[in-house]
């Protein structure tokens, strides 16, 4: 008579239902307190790429003022934008788009071969109509270039040498508003109410806080608070960075 044998049974192992939660649970927090940083990181690297730009946007515009008896870039001049007259020393197209700005012009070829812009249409940002020069950053073209306003210049198609702290007056920076390649322009604002001016000018695309990439007339670039920009120095009210009279 053949005898049965007890058969072996194998111990098989598994997660609980609850051992499940935790683990999901544990899993939702790292990533709660992962992403924003990681988040974070990717916009620091963008702000630090849309710096570069605006650096080398500057150092274009020392080029520029070198070839021209040590005269500064001016907003226009024969139909062409300060991006254009100074597009031959940039020599890059992509150095006129922030990473982190959404409202990314399509290009189109216009009439006139030496603009970069004009003839662009964009869908998304500030007017979507066309025929608009749309850059990520603008020049300060605070007053008018022609005249000043109570003591108010602005650096644009300006000798060097009537600039007399050029570390210390903004050129170029992010910018906001329906004219997104220029900032300030015909801006009657007094300076010492100049704060909301600014605010309504330039884009507080990183991080929103408060402040703006900027690049100065003797080159440099730096990230500015925009009540820094405002501050008025030991001359007075007038005695902001936005002015190249300060």
């Amino acid at each position: 008579m053949q005898t049965l044998q007890p058969q072996a049974h194998t111990a098989r192992w598994a997660f609980t239902l609850i051992e499940l939660l935790v683990v999901i649970a544990i899993i939702a927090l790292l990533a709660a307190i992962l992403f924003p940083v990681f988040a974070r990181a990717r916009e620091n690297a963008r702000k630090t790429s849309c710096l570069n730009n605006l650096k080398q946007i500057g150092l274009g515009a020392m080029q520029y003022a070198q070839d021209y008896d040590e005269i500064t870039v001016g907003g226009t001049k024969n139909d062409l934008g300060w991006a254009d007259m100074i597009f031959p020393y940039t020599k890059s197209i992509q150095l006129y788009r922030c990473p982190s700005d959404d409202d990314i012009p399509t290009y189109k070829p216009g009439t006139n071969p030496k603009r970069l812009w004009r003839n662009a249409t964009t869908t998304t940002g500030y007017d979507s109509s066309p025929g608009n020069q749309e850059y990520c950053y603008g020049m300060n073209l605070w007053g008018t270039a022609s005249s000043t306003i109570a003591g108010f210049l602005n650096p644009s198609d300006r000798s060097l040498a009537d600039i007399a702290r050029t570390s210390e007056v903004i050129f170029f920076v992010d910018s906001l508003g329906a004219s997104p390649d220029y900032v300030g322009a015909n801006a009657l604002t007094p300076p010492n109410t100049a704060y909301n001016e600014v605010v309504g000018q330039v884009d507080q695309r990183h991080f929103r806080s408060g402040s703006f990439n900027a690049t100065f007339v003797d080159g440099h670039s730096k990230y500015v608070s925009i009540r820094s920009s405002v501050a008025p120095g030991p001359k007075g009210a007038g005695d902001i960075m936005w002015n190249a009279n300060r």
